[in-house]
């Protein structure tokens, strides 16, 4: 594959928000953009370098010790103790993709999650006499149904691959849990969002409420016991 120092390495970041990506940056250019980023687009922004063909979260670049942007402080947080204080738009050099492109770049970066989420899904199955299904509803009015996998108060694996049309916006969640004996525990309608990373892809729950937070821990403790119940029959 030849010479591929990070002299020699281009890189490219994307935004799967707004369906946009920087021009191919060598390795001191593309230091300087992660510089001007905000902190939500070190967590949303994905990379690919010339020598690879996977976009990867950029937020794995950050955090590796081999990474040539290991250890960088965003100029966009310095002097920022608070969100608020950090620039609401970005001042990044983005560029529009075509909608054969944006495929191209979401579906690589799906792909590379497919297998972590099936070893994810087998590893961290619990025993259950039934299962508590996920149905999600995005801004288009697309749903997907899937079953949880190890699901908490705070989130789930699911055991389905997320389609892309559920990335990165909120969706309207619904925690059907069928073996609940009280109805205000079978349904629970929260919001929630795709996570995507290194590791594969997570529902990320958001309740509205501490009442609503309360319900989904009684739906998600009632599948639980019931489950060890029948185990010890």
């Amino acid at each position: 594959m030849g010479d591929t120092s990070n002299d020699q390495v281009r890189w490219c970041f994307y935004d799967p928000e707004t369906k946009t990506k920087t021009a191919d940056l060598a390795t001191d250019e593309a230091q300087m953009t992660i510089l001007k980023m905000r902190p939500k687009d070190i967590n949303s922004f994905y990379f690919s370098r010339s020598d690879e063909t996977a976009w990867k979260p950029l937020k794995l670049l950050m955090t590796s010790s081999a990474s040539p942007f290991a250890g960088l402080t965003l100029l966009t947080s310095m002097g920022a103790d608070k969100p608020e204080q950090t620039p609401a738009k970005s001042k990044l050099q983005m560029k529009a993709v075509d909608q054969d492109t944006q495929d191209e770049i979401e579906r690589t970066f799906t792909n590379s999650c497919i297998d972590n989420i099936k070893t994810l899904a087998v590893q961290f199955q619990k025993p259950s006499a039934h299962k508590i299904e996920i149905v999600m509803m995005n801004k288009q009015g697309m749903i997907f149904r899937a079953n949880a996998v190890n699901p908490t108060q705070d989130g789930s694996l699911c055991d389905k691959v997320i389609p892309n049309h559920f990335h990165n916006s909120e969706l309207d969640v619904v925690i059907i849990n069928s073996a609940a004996q009280n109805k205000f525990f079978e349904k629970i309608k929260i919001k929630g969002k795709v996570m995507v990373t290194g590791n594969g892809q997570y529902l990320e729950f958001n309740c509205s409420s501490q009442t609503l937070r309360s319900q989904l821990i009684e739906s998600l403790n009632f599948c639980e016991n019931n489950s060890h119940r029948k185990k010890a029959i």
